[in-house]
C-alpha cells in the first residue's frame, strides 16, 4: 500500500482517535429514506474498511499493554476455575468443558467480527485455533487444581 499517502489521508481524514466504519452514516440519517438510499449505493460501490486511528501514534508495546492484557487473562481464568469448581466430572471432561469456554468466547465476538466486519476467515479460523487450544491448555491446569462439586 501507498503508507505515506494514507498517513497523510488518514490524519487529515479523522478529528479524533477511535473507531470508525467507512463508508460513514450518521444515526440519525438513517430513517431518511433518501439518505439511506445514498448510503446503500456508496456501502456496495465500496471500499468498505473499518479504521481504528490513534492520530497521535503510541509506544508500539509498552510494559502497561502486556500488564493489562496479563490481568485480563488472570480474571478471565479466574472465572472459569470458579465455574469449573462447579461441575462434576472427571479431569479431562472439566478440562474439555473449559476449552468450550474458549469456543464461545471464540464463536460470540470472533464470527461476529467475520459477519459483520468482514474479517478474513483466515483470521477467523486462526483466533479459532488459538482460542480453544489456549483454553484447553488452561483447562488441563484448572482441572488439576481446581477440584470437582460433589454430585
Amino acid at each position: 500500500p501507498a503508507e505515506a499517502a494514507a498517513m497523510v489521508a488518514l490524519k487529515s481524514a479523522f478529528p479524533e482517535s477511535g473507531l470508525y466504519y467507512l463508508p460513514y452514516m450518521e444515526q440519525e440519517d438513517m430513517q431518511d429514506e433518501e439518505k439511506m438510499a445514498d448510503y446503500e449505493k456508496r456501502h456496495e460501490a465500496g471500499p468498505i474498511a473499518l479504521v481504528l486511528i490513534e492520530r497521535d501514534g503510541a509506544a508500539m508495546m509498552p510494559p502497561s499493554m502486556l500488564v493489562k492484557e496479563f490481568i485480563s487473562n488472570v480474571l478471565a481464568a479466574l472465572i472459569v476455575a470458579c465455574m469449573a469448581g462447579m461441575m462434576t466430572g472427571g479431569y479431562l471432561k472439566r478440562a474439555f468443558a473449559v476449552a468450550g469456554f474458549g469456543a464461545v468466547g471464540w464463536l460470540s465476538i470472533s464470527a461476529s467480527d467475520m459477519i459483520w466486519y468482514r474479517f478474513p476467515v483466515e483470521t477467523f479460523i486462526g483466533e479459532g485455533i488459538e482460542q480453544i487450544a489456549g483454553w484447553l491448555i488452561v483447562g488441563f491446569v484448572i482441572a488439576r487444581i481446581v477440584p470437582a462439586a460433589q454430585a
